[in-house]
């Protein structure tokens, strides 16, 4: 039926410790696991497009879990 989780993060404390439970489901069910940051764009806001990546960089390295 569903082929992956989906996981929102805006990079708080929460949304890590959300992103850990999402990594840890999906590896117990054998689904993919997608990590989304939705943020307002202002024009020509370079910053906010390095922001956006960081949290998402933070966010996979946390699903990935620690290094064997």
């Amino acid at each position: 039926m569903f082929r992956h989780i989906v996981v929102g993060v805006d990079g708080s404390a929460p949304a890590t410790a959300t992103v850990e439970w999402a990594a840890a489901d999906a590896q117990r069910r054998g689904l993919d696991l997608r990590i989304v940051h939705v943020c307002e764009q202002e024009p020509y806001a370079a910053d906010g497009t390095k922001y956006s990546a960081a949290v998402l960089q933070a966010a996979a390295d946390r699903g990935a879990g620690p290094d064997p």
